[in-house]
């Protein structure tokens, strides 16, 4: 399983690592603006990366990766690719940036945004790259076709798994992948051979979770799965709409949005409901669909669908909202080891509040 934080020295994977409880804070009184960067009002569906000097880097659907400064919101920098960067960027130990493009092209990039090396898949991807433990890199492309590459780039191997992979990659220390596809889940060798699939009725539109010997899916037919790695399912949890993002685990709870209106927490044991919040309930549905994030002290942040940034202590309470006024948030939040939460939007805006 690959993930780590800003803080060490390892790849760091995202969106996986906001897939667990962060090292550091966020805010719990209502934050101010501290600053705005508007990308050109082309949405904004990557993850935020944060680097160890938390420099901020992102992909939009102008077409470009930018790279901000964290202090003031200026940019530093962007590079253009052929089309829309959906995935999310991968900030390496070596002092490299991976990430793909809808041009059909995974590229790394050195720190200060100039190209080193890019490869060709032929196909578009929109799916975040991921990073093992020889640093070789793997990810798969909207026609179903997986790689994995050197880190310098070369090919190791490509075959076809399936009829399209829309999101990251994962593995274990046994050298099993894991991947989601409309509304299965399936377990695979490198050499191309499946271990086993797992069906649902539902399709599964964020990434799935991968801890210890724990898998996690959010499916639209409106539940929270949980697999053993052999395929088995272990429990399920039931809510009253669809899941449509990433779960997030804090010791031995799991936390995540609906479309119910609501928070939930779990026991990631038996998936027992420990609690569900509904902050409000309105005409204009603000369910939860974006990535949430979970700070060191299991404050939970939140993007609802009625443009608000909402924050919860672990027991549920509302501690503050923002308004957006318009703009939603389509990938999820970030925070930084500073205790900024970074809040990218529809808009192709990126706020910092503290």
């Amino acid at each position: 399983m690959n993930y780590c934080f800003a803080d060490t020295n390892k790849s760091i994977t995202t969106p996986l690592y906001y897939n667990y409880k962060l090292p550091y804070g966020g805010p719990i009184t209502k934050p101010k603006l501290l600053w705005k960067f508007n990308s050109g009002r082309y949405q904004i569906e990557s993850r935020i990366t944060i680097d160890e000097k938390n420099i901020i880097y992102f992909g939009a659907n102008n077409n470009y990766v930018h790279a901000l400064n964290p202090i003031n919101g200026k940019l530093i920098w962007k590079f253009k690719t052929n089309s829309k960067v959906k995935s999310s960027i991968v900030s390496t130990k070596d002092n490299e940036l991976i990430f793909t493009s809808m041009d059909g092209y995974l590229y790394t990039l050195n720190k200060e945004g100039t190209l080193k090396w890019k490869y060709n898949a032929k196909n578009p991807i929109v799916a975040t790259p991921n990073i093992d433990d020889k640093n070789n890199i793997f990810f798969g492309d909207t026609k179903g076709y997986f790689h994995i590459l050197t880190s310098s780039g070369n090919l190791i191997t490509k075959f076809k798994l399936t009829t399209s992979i829309r999101h990251i990659i994962l593995s274990d220390k046994s050298n099993n992948f894991y991947l989601n596809n409309n509304k299965q889940i399936i377990s695979f060798k490198k050499t191309g051979s499946i271990n086993w699939k797992y069906i649902l009725s539902g399709f599964i539109e964020s990434p799935i979770v991968v801890h210890d010997n724990i898998i996690l899916a959010s499916s639209k037919n409106w539940k929270m799965y949980a697999l053993n790695t052999k395929g088995q399912e272990l429990w399920n949890y039931s809510t009253a709409w669809y899941l449509t993002s990433s779960p997030v685990i804090a010791n031995d709870t799991i936390y995540f949005g609906s479309w119910d209106w609501s928070i939930h927490s779990i026991s990631l044991n038996k998936g027992e409901k420990i609690w569900s919040t509904q902050p409000e309930r309105s005409p204009v549905m603000s369910y939860f669909a974006s990535g949430i994030i979970v700070d060191k002290n299991e404050n939970i942040y939140a993007a609802a669908r009625t443009d608000k940034i909402y924050c919860f202590n672990k027991n549920g309470e509302i501690l503050w909202y923002v308004d957006l006024k318009g703009e939603d948030v389509l990938s999820g939040i970030s925070l930084n080891k500073d205790g900024v939460l970074l809040i990218p939007t529809s808009q192709g805006n990126v706020y910092a509040f503290k």
